[in-house]
């Protein structure tokens, strides 16, 4: 009887979270936003907790709100080292793309998500889904030693020779011939 309970009031819960108004979703958004610039990764995770992978999204006033409420959940579970749970919430972010003009928080979301989708699956030991997003993202900052190191070790397990002396090389900052 207790489970039953639990489980209407649940029910209950979750459906007044996803009917909330495209205001309070942009509202919890920005206090979202603050909690992870002070490195409060739980509260986010609870504040945004009706973005649910199971659920339906809810309405936001904005396709770019959804965005930024994936980006706030991959980039929390990732800094809580739950790199499983990051994972999808990356890949939302990723399939929005980056079409925005300039240098706006759209692109550098994009980018970091790849980065640190690489990342991830590197860390999970899906290293073949990680080669390609550490290549993506090893471009984009070629001066990173730590994207550049895991594309290498990657690549290296993935019986990837050419790519791992091309990593290594870029990284050491010599001749891919003497790599």
């Amino acid at each position: 009887m207790r489970r039953l309970l639990f489980f209407i009031c649940s029910l209950c819960v979750c459906a007044t979270a996803v009917a909330q108004s495209p205001a309070k979703v942009s509202s919890s958004i920005a206090e979202a936003r603050t909690l992870f610039t002070a490195g409060r990764y739980d509260e986010v995770i609870q504040k945004l907790s009706y973005f649910s992978l199971s659920s339906p999204v809810p309405k936001t006033e904005s396709p770019d709100q959804n965005r930024e409420a994936f980006y706030l959940l991959g980039m929390s579970w990732y800094q809580k080292r739950d790199y499983q749970r990051a994972i999808p919430f990356l890949n939302l972010v990723i399939g929005f793309g980056n079409e925005a003009p300039g240098n706006s928080p759209t692109i550098r979301e994009h980018d970091e998500s790849i980065q640190v989708l690489g990342l991830s699956h590197y860390l999970l030991g899906h290293l073949l889904e990680a080669v390609p997003l550490l290549e993506l993202a090893s471009a984009r900052l070629p001066n990173n030693n730590e994207l550049t190191y895991a594309l290498g070790m990657a690549s290296v397990q993935t019986r990837q020779p050419e790519k791992a002396r091309n990593a290594f090389a870029r990284m050491f900052r010599v001749e891919t011939d003497s790599a």
